[in-house]
């Protein structure tokens, strides 16, 4: 039984002897405590707006333990660089700040990073992008005929004929009766005082 016993402290005492060198090690590394990290996003893509043919970029910041790796997705499609038919050029689709050049509106998405390490992975918030269309002409305007006495010189011609009119009757009677009445107050007093 004693044997067994020795054996058994023998065998307790290599096990504490190498958990304290382990632990010892682990000391002098302290970039080992970094490499345990899971990412964490520090500052989300924000949602952006942008005109048919206009450039956008999206960035994220994120921390973590060693290498972090970045692959923005679109909704939940992977992107990769370069120029795509009917779609906007990509660059930086695995980088901090990925950017859409000449934007169409087949990119009006949501937009989200993906961002791991050894330790672990997380997804960003999702940023939208909105396209704005630029105003278009659906109908185009009518011919109008210009020629001497058409409808479309009716409403010009009217509007000076009255115009003419309204500017004689004030000219001739009520100009004239105003002034009358101003004289006849504003005079009356002035030669009162003298």
């Amino acid at each position: 039984m004693k044997r067994l016993t020795r054996a058994a402290s023998v065998q307790a005492g290599a096990k504490s002897r190498f958990l304290s060198v382990l632990i010892g090690a682990l000391a002098l590394l302290p970039g080992l405590a970094v490499l345990a990290q899971v990412p964490s996003i520090i500052v989300p893509p924000a949602s952006q707006t942008s005109a048919v043919g206009g450039t956008i970029q999206f960035t994220v910041s994120a921390t973590g333990g060693g290498t972090l790796v970045y692959q923005w997705r679109k909704n939940t499609t992977n992107l990769s660089n370069g120029t795509f038919s009917g779609r906007a050029t990509v660059s930086g689709a695995t980088a901090t700040a990925m950017t859409l050049a000449g934007v169409t509106t087949n990119d009006q998405a949501n937009y989200a990073c993906f961002i791991s390490n050894t330790s672990g992975s997380i997804t960003s918030s999702v940023a939208s992008l909105a396209i704005i269309l630029a105003p278009t002409i659906t109908t185009q305007p009518i011919s109008i005929s210009t020629n001497i006495g058409s409808d479309v010189q009716r409403p010009l011609a009217t509007v000076i004929v009255y115009g003419l009119l309204f500017a004689t009757i004030i000219s001739l009677y009520v100009l004239p009766a105003l002034y009358y009445m101003v004289e006849q107050k504003w005079g009356k007093e002035e030669t009162n005082h003298a």
